[in-house]
């Protein structure tokens, strides 16, 4: 989730060339699959007959489905729909974690598991709704960010060290008078990778206006 905390609120609901979905809502489409997937465990639980996804959608109407993600979830702060996003991935690792073995990895090991004609196992239908489309979210915010000429937050952290070390924020001072040694041994030099990797961001990359 790192790669949204440096998207300005402002601009969670932007479009951009080649990316189908908006900061906002490639979070909201997480949101409603794991809550979907929570409320088909409980609605179990609790005894109900469970019609995936839902009784008002269909599988060939998901377009609707996804619309009333981005509705429900449209009022929130992107630091909300990360909070909420972090809170919702822990408890479906418990859920994922009360499960048996034949549970999880058998077909039939609950009711709405068997609700479509594939009778995916458990552990399909929370990887295919979970797991897998965050990694193409993953990619799809990537380049939301390039195309809105954003640095990374990596790169935003190396920055705020550079000035911090330098004097009156001169790149080439930082580097020369640092003398933290990097932690992860990847620089042979008694210089900080943060400090080597500043002088490179300041060179190649560019900001936002």
């Amino acid at each position: 989730m790192n790669e949204f905390h440096a998207i300005d609120d402002l601009d969670k609901d932007v479009f951009v060339k080649e990316v189908d979905r908006t900061p906002a809502q490639m979070i909201a489409y997480q949101l409603g699959w794991i809550n979907l997937i929570l409320s088909w465990e409980q609605d179990n639980k609790d005894g109900k007959h469970v019609i995936t996804p839902t009784e008002n959608y269909k599988w060939n109407n998901l377009g609707g489905l996804y619309q009333r993600f981005y509705d429900k979830y449209a009022a929130c702060s992107l630091e909300t729909l990360i909070d909420l996003f972090q809170q919702d991935v822990y408890k479906i690792v418990q859920l994922v974690e009360s499960y048996s073995d034949q549970e999880l990895f058998e077909p039939g090991g609950r009711q709405w598991a068997t609700s479509t004609p594939a009778n995916w196992p458990i552990w399909k239908w929370i990887h295919i709704n979970t797991v897998a489309p965050f990694k193409s979210f993953r990619t799809k915010i990537r380049k939301w960010k390039k195309m809105k000429g954003l640095v990374p937050l990596v790169t935003i952290n190396m920055i705020l060290h550079l000035l911090k070390r330098g004097k009156g924020g001169n790149a080439m001072g930082a580097y020369k008078n640092c003398t933290y040694s990097c932690p992860s041994g990847f620089f042979s030099t008694r210089r900080c990778c943060f400090c080597m990797a500043s002088l490179l961001v300041l060179r190649h990359c560019y900001f936002r206006p």
